[in-house]
């Protein structure tokens, strides 16, 4: 296998993408690049009440970015902030989220940790949010908002169905090389969102979760089970909330989940957008999660 450049896979050129991609034999080929991807350090930021029970983790470009200015000015105005400062192009959020996490370890104040996006919308006062958590019984691990457009929401986990290489087939090119990839990468297994009505159909229906998505509610004692470093960095900014949900799913009881009453919107993708570019850039983490869930599926 050669060596990549960096710069290849963070290109926003689809056809320098594909030529990425052909140094590669297999996925298990791709997934040695990934083990030696480069990681960045994010600075720590530390905002808000400094004597709060609650902590809440923000990956951001910058401090002064108008979304975390909102996030500390009103959305967890009154709690414990720490931003992680990353505007590198090899940013990873999982990594971002769990250095934040770590400083947590010598902290004897705190009792929720709340893993969140910066692009967050306010819909209910942060008030709502602690006095819902500061009811919670001491055996529940893990909280949960209110559904919205990308968390707490049902998802199913499955093989891909032929209605998908059907439609696929008809979309164009870039999608067509997309698949193309997937067969190359012997990627089979992915999640779709259960409120897509066409959509949910591209996977076979063999689980369904709850996706905690962009904002995730951890009591203390479960994050120190996860040694303060909960989510698996080896995702480049793709299916980390995914594989982070499932986990949860395998590790806790059903009576340590507790959905409380609280909302907060997301802009989703905000930050980095959404479009084809993310989605070719996306492969190899969607190839790691399949090496991961071909045992259980």
């Amino acid at each position: 296998m050669q060596n990549p450049n960096i710069d290849k896979f963070m290109s926003d050129n689809i056809d320098v993408l594909k030529e990425f991609y052909e140094n590669f034999q297999g996925r298990e080929d791709l997934i040695k690049w990934v083990n030696n991807f480069p990681k960045s350090t994010p600075k720590i930021a530390e905002k808000g009440n400094s004597d709060s029970e609650i902590a809440v983790i923000i990956p951001t470009p910058s401090v002064d970015h108008p979304l975390a200015i909102n996030c500390q000015n009103s959305i967890f105005n009154g709690l414990k902030i720490i931003f992680t400062v990353d505007s590198s192009k090899v940013f990873n959020l999982a990594r971002s989220y769990n250095q934040g996490a770590k400083i947590l370890s010598a902290n004897k104040n705190i009792k929720w940790v709340i893993f969140s996006n910066v692009d967050m919308i306010r819909l209910e006062s942060p008030k709502k949010l602690i006095m819902e958590l500061q009811n919670v019984a001491d055996n529940i691990k893990f909280c949960y908002a209110k559904e919205g457009d990308s968390h707490s929401s049902s998802w199913r986990i499955g093989e891909y169905t032929y209605l998908r290489k059907l439609v696929f087939s008809f979309l164009g090119k870039n999608r067509r090389l997309k698949a193309n990839l997937e067969n190359k990468f012997s990627i089979h297994i992915n999640v779709e969102d259960n409120r897509h009505k066409l959509t949910r159909n591209f996977v076979s229906n063999i689980k369904n979760i709850l996706n905690f998505g962009d904002f995730f509610i951890f009591s203390i004692d479960l994050l120190k089970k996860y040694n303060y470093a909960p989510f698996d960095e080896l995702f480049l900014n793709g299916m980390e909330d995914i594989d982070l949900s499932l986990r949860l799913y395998s590790d806790l009881n059903q009576g340590e989940f507790k959905a409380i009453n609280y909302s907060i919107g997301s802009m989703e993708s905000g930050i980095r957008g959404r479009d084809i570019i993310r989605d070719f850039r996306n492969i190899p983490s969607i190839a790691y999660f399949n090496e991961k869930q071909e045992k259980f599926i």
